[in-house]
């Protein structure tokens, strides 16, 4: 329905005959100001077009100057105050032209008065991106001690995308094992409520959880599902190290990856098979696997944001990075050069001096990375 007002009801009547859908909304020059939100669409005169702008009325409606020989309204058109002009005598063609038109300005001005906010929007936006970003900075550690004969380094890169990484590396209180999360979560708000639950299921975790971490993962994910969305994806590791056996039971679920190199040079990939993303409709927790950590082994465990970021499979660049410089210090910084020169080509960027002109970008996704050595010299006691 679009209402049609005008002061010339004759004109209105014939008008809303020839509309379809229209609806007259009879209204005296003196009113016009005043009732201006009344209406959808003004049939107005050269004198009360020029009202309306003398009056300083942002017109909402669109204003059609209505031209005859004894009345004519070229001023108000020429002079862009009118979005239309029709001239009498009315043609039921005209008619269709006028409301086609109203449609298609309403239209424009719907476009132009979003186009508005959305500078204010993208400031919003963007503050909020900072804030969760912060949020997510403040709860994954930077640095974590030596854990008897194994050192932790860890690396954390924020993406752009919303979503997040959270790792961790705990010792449970028994003192005799120590537990290792990195997850991966689609959203935010997933990405908290994982955190939550984690921090009240830690609390309450007795022995026969610290020897099955799969139980662990299944009771947490029974938690996040009751709020999962329905594109929500969660991907996780969760492994248990024995302190004495250094035995490490884990469970790996969706685009996270862990791979070990021993002491010898060979890499192998701990994980046996690949496990889709845990989601709202469904989601497999296998049962815990468990691998064996040697004398001088590294373990890398990363999340996927590394592959779009470089552009290359996980696996392969788990292997180079594996393969790279013995001091772990020395193979953190070869992955953060990596992901820089990596990211500098995905936003199509000149060169790195470029990439410093105007600010690193950061990468797609988050990229977090957890690196354990084990001391050549640790004492392990038999299973």
């Amino acid at each position: 329905m679009i209402r049609i007002a005008s002061s010339d009801l004759a004109l209105l009547k014939e008008f809303c005959l020839n509309a379809e859908g229209a609806t007259p909304v009879p209204m005296t020059s003196a009113e016009l100001v005043a009732k201006l939100g009344e209406a959808d669409l003004f049939l107005a005169s050269d004198e009360e077009i020029m009202q309306i702008a003398e009056a300083g009325v942002a017109p909402g409606p669109t204003l059609i100057a209505v031209s005859s020989e004894k009345s004519p309204a070229l001023a108000a058109f020429r002079g862009g105050l009118a979005d239309d002009l029709l001239v009498l005598p009315l043609r039921p063609l005209d008619v269709e032209r006028v409301m086609r038109a109203h449609v298609q300005t309403q239209a424009l001005r719907a476009l132009e008065e979003s186009s508005r906010g959305v500078p204010a929007l993208i400031e919003k936006l963007q503050k909020d991106i900072e804030l969760a970003q912060k949020i997510q900075r403040r709860l994954i550690r930077e640095k974590f001690p030596a854990i008897g004969g194994l050192s932790v380094k860890s690396k954390y890169w924020c993406g752009l995308k919303a979503g997040g990484d959270y790792f961790d590396v705990f010792e449970f209180p028994d003192g005799e094992h120590v537990g290792i999360i990195l997850s991966d979560s689609s959203s935010y708000g997933l990405s908290t409520s994982f955190i939550g639950s984690l921090m009240q299921f830690s609390v309450h975790v007795g022995r026969e959880e610290i020897s099955d971490p799969a139980r662990i993962v299944r009771a947490l994910y029974g938690k996040l599902k009751e709020e999962m969305k329905e594109k929500d994806r969660f991907n996780v590791f969760y492994g248990i190290l024995s302190r004495k056996t250094y035995q490490l039971r884990f469970v790996e679920c969706g685009s996270v990856f862990a791979a070990l190199k021993g002491e010898g040079g060979k890499i192998s990939w701990p994980a046996k098979g690949e496990v889709p993303a845990l989601t709202k409709a469904e989601g497999h927790v296998p049962e815990a696997q468990e691998v064996s950590l040697e004398p001088g082994d590294r373990l890398l465990i990363t999340s996927d944001g590394w592959a779009e970021s470089i552009g290359a499979p996980t696996h392969d660049l788990l292997e180079k990075f594996l393969k790279g410089p013995p001091d772990a210090q020395d193979l953190m910084n070869e992955m953060a050069f990596h992901l820089r020169r990596g990211v500098v080509k995905h936003f199509e960027l000149s060169d790195e001096d470029q990439a410093e002109e105007e600010g690193f970008p950061m990468p797609p996704q988050d990229c977090s990375v957890l690196l354990f050595d084990v001391a050549k010299n640790v004492l392990r006691l038999a299973k």
